[in-house]
């Protein structure tokens, strides 16, 4: 047992050489969430304490201030980083609205926070940071609407990945009642600034196409896992550009046994010839999961390999 208190949630966990990262949120308030992490040095035994890294501080002027932050975490052993994406929720009420999607890294030589640019953002960022245009922080300004219970914006899982020239390839889901289109996004890191595209486009509709995770095959070669809720099908887009193109390598369509199809997740590292998609389904009465019976199961699928 590591925390009693504060609702910690949705934790992820990151080895680094010998030492653990697993990273959590905390609830301040009924609409104020922070992110932090706490460390492990010997293999679980014993943890630091919870340190805040992510935190508007209260001070987003429609109390969106909880963040989420739900993703898959990598480390880059290279540059020695674990990448972070979060977006904003909250609102009148908890999870209420959703708006905007944010990435920074923390740095594992001294466990600060950093901007896509370098700069250095110290022990955790705070609002006015993630606002600042020339942090870089904020990967793309959206308009807030619905999240409990409706589709956000930003759907909650978006990642960070590592390209082969250091910079960050992130994904993510852009869903939007308002102008009645989902769009499946990438944004790249130039160096100096984001560079977007979109990976498919699609009118809105209840039943959304969503991708679950990303997987690196080498270098600039990425593949995205998308499940088709109507079609009870599960896809994989592949890049070998860092985002600029994307073609459909592989499609199945699955049986759930009466449920609903809920996400679709890589099994990382890569390994070709080994099941490489983890897929999980719901209730089809209880899509968002509002009265969790327990009956999830986890379904592995295909290679990853095209047929």
């Amino acid at each position: 047992m590591l925390w009693t208190e504060g609702q910690a949630s949705y934790p992820t966990a990151v080895t680094v050489g010998d030492s653990v990262y697993l990273f959590i949120r905390r609830k301040v308030e009924d609409v104020w969430r922070v992110w932090q992490y706490s460390k492990s040095a010997d293999n679980g035994k014993t943890w630091t304490e919870p340190r805040t890294i992510v935190n508007t501080e209260n001070k987003e002027p429609a109390n969106l201030n909880e963040i989420y932050s739900v993703a898959k975490k990598f480390y880059d052993p290279i540059n020695k980083r674990i990448a972070l994406t979060w977006n904003l929720a909250g609102g009148g009420a908890h999870n209420e609205l959703n708006k905007d999607l944010y990435m920074a890294y923390l740095s594992t030589t001294d466990d600060k926070m950093y901007a896509p640019t370098g700069a250095n953002l110290g022990a955790f960022v705070d609002y006015a940071e993630m606002q600042d245009p020339k942090t870089k922080v904020m990967v793309v300004a959206t308009e807030a609407q619905g999240g409990e219970k409706t589709y956000p914006t930003v759907d909650y899982v978006h990642h960070a990945s590592y390209l082969a020239d250091g910079n960050f390839l992130v994904t993510y889901n852009n869903m939007s009642k308002l102008n009645k289109k989902q769009s499946l996004m990438w944004a790249r890191w130039t160096g100096s600034d984001w560079k977007h595209g979109t990976i498919e486009e699609r009118p809105f509709k209840e039943a959304l196409s969503r991708y679950g995770s990303v997987q690196q095959v080498s270098g600039n070669h990425f593949r995205i896992a998308i499940i088709d809720e109507a079609l009870f099908q599960v896809r994989i887009k592949e890049t070998k550009d860092a985002g600029e193109t994307w073609t459909q390598v592989y499609e199945e369509v699955f049986d759930p046994k009466g449920q609903a199809l809920n996400c679709a997740d890589f099994i990382v590292p890569y390994r070709p010839g080994y099941p490489q998609i983890m897929v999980t389904t719901l209730p089809a009465d209880d899509k968002h999961d509002t009265n969790p019976s327990g009956d999830m199961p986890i379904w592995a699928l295909g290679d990853g390999i095209a047929k």
